[in-house]
């Protein structure tokens, strides 16, 4: 008979976090016994285990075929990395435990239990509780310097918004957490300003990376603390082109997320005018929150007018704003408008996404199901919208999507069990 699951704690050891994570990668998710992913990974059956009730370590030459052999996209392995750090925390701690009167030991222990209480709620999918977040960021504002290796930071960046294309909602904010509390104690030491400068910016879009995978689970509390930090160290790097992006990509992520559509309008309004005209992503993402709102109040002009101003911002700088962005923006504002050139914006939107493409092109496929049905393929239409739901998470964005599917059914549509069952995958608790 197998041994039932010990409970976590991770005050009493970190290692049980790690345990029950994997766990439920391997019970919950991929559904295979102990003996099955103890072969996949060549090792005996005993030790995983052990590993999995926090009785001994993972050895860190083991993270990653963990990771691979559970698909866990990293996941794991982001936990390992802020497990292992939190460690050498507790362990620097007790070697200097005569000191723990001191402000900086003080410091030190809020920002491990604020780590902790992060990590405890993401491995479990419960939401973050207030004020960890804000602690957590704290390093991330200009404080102190310290010299390291930007490029590798800088790389990672630009890795991120290659990666964020090719996962699904929420599944980089493990990994982004983690990044952003190693770039923050890089921020507390001191550097050379031009590394200051540039961590700052690095820290910045991770922020901002990390509060738009919070809004499209639905955590606006959280992402408004992550977003404010984002703006903080952009304004603070001196960057005008990341402070327009900060604001701007805040506007764009913002009108899924139950933002009223005056303070979407405020955001994108405040990047627009930082940007003084000069074409950037960020000055993008504000035209394609102005152009969304005005679609979704049938206000075809202001609409129009905000998609050539994005194409305008395409056109100027194609490898700031690709053209699958502005295709995208244009499919989702032409659907609403009820305007004929939704089919060919959508087609052409589909054809432009990278090969691998999740989530964007998920939610294109949302679009076209619900011009199908604005033009009465009920049946496909719902079919449609039920295939893409049911093949992955439910964001704010879909969960939009999937609600004015079923506002734009005719009455009688709503009997059908297709119908019933997108009503079904869209309640939220």
């Amino acid at each position: 008979m197998p041994r039932p699951p010990q409970p976590v704690d991770p005050e009493e050891s970190l290692h049980h976090l790690i345990g029950a994570t994997i766990r439920h990668w391997r019970q919950e998710v991929r559904k295979i016994s102990l003996t099955e992913l103890a072969k996949m990974i060549y090792i005996d059956v005993s030790q995983v285990s052990k590993w999995e009730r926090g009785e001994i370590p993972v050895p860190a030459h083991r993270v990653a075929d963990l990771d691979e052999a559970l698909q866990a996209g990293r996941q794991i392995a982001a936990l390992y990395a802020a497990v292992t750090e939190l460690e050498e925390l507790r362990a620097r701690e007790r070697v200097t435990v005569e000191d723990t009167e001191a402000a900086g030991t003080d410091e030190t222990d809020m920002k491990r239990r604020a780590a902790l209480q992060m990590l405890a709620a993401l491995s479990a999918g419960a939401a973050i509780p207030p004020g960890a977040l804000e602690t957590v960021l704290s390093g991330v504002t200009p404080d102190s310097i310290d010299q390291m290796d930007v490029d590798r930071w800088e790389r990672t960046v630009h890795e991120y918004r290659h990666v964020c294309l090719m996962r699904w909602t929420g599944a980089l904010i493990p990994d982004l957490t983690a990044d952003i509390v190693a770039v923050g104690k890089l921020l507390e030491r001191k550097n050379p300003p031009s590394v200051h400068t540039r961590l700052l910016r690095v820290s910045a879009e991770l922020s901002g990376r990390l509060a738009a995978e919070l809004d499209d689970i639905g955590d606006r509390r959280a992402a408004r603390v992550a977003w404010a930090s984002a703006r903080r160290a952009a304004d603070a790097s001196g960057d005008r082109d990341l402070s327009v992006w900060v604001r701007g990509y805040e506007a764009d992520q913002a009108r899924w997320a139950g933002c009223p559509d005056h303070l979407v309008i405020d955001l994108a309004d405040e990047a627009i005018a930082l940007s003084g005209g000069k074409p950037s992503r960020g000055l993008g993402g504000a035209y394609a929150a102005c152009a969304s709102i005005a679609a979704r109040r049938g206000d075809k002009h202001a609409a129009i007018e905000a998609l050539q101003n994005m194409a305008e911002v395409t056109d100027r700088a194609p490898e700031a704003f690709p053209e699958y962005f502005l295709r995208w923006n244009e499919a989702y504002a032409y659907t609403f408008l009820g305007d004929g050139r939704a089919s060919s914006s959508l087609d052409r939107a589909l054809a432009l996404y990278p090969p691998g493409t999740m989530t964007p092109v998920a939610n294109l496929r949302l679009i076209q199901a619900l011009d199908l049905v604005q033009q009465r393929e009920i049946d496909e239409g719902l079919e449609q919208a039920l295939t893409v739901l049911q093949s992955g998470s439910i964001s704010t964005t879909r969960h939009h999507l999937a609600g004015r599917i079923l506002q734009a059914l005719p009455e009688q549509a709503h009997k059908l069990p297709a119908a019933r069952d997108l009503r079904a995958l869209t309640v939220r608790a």
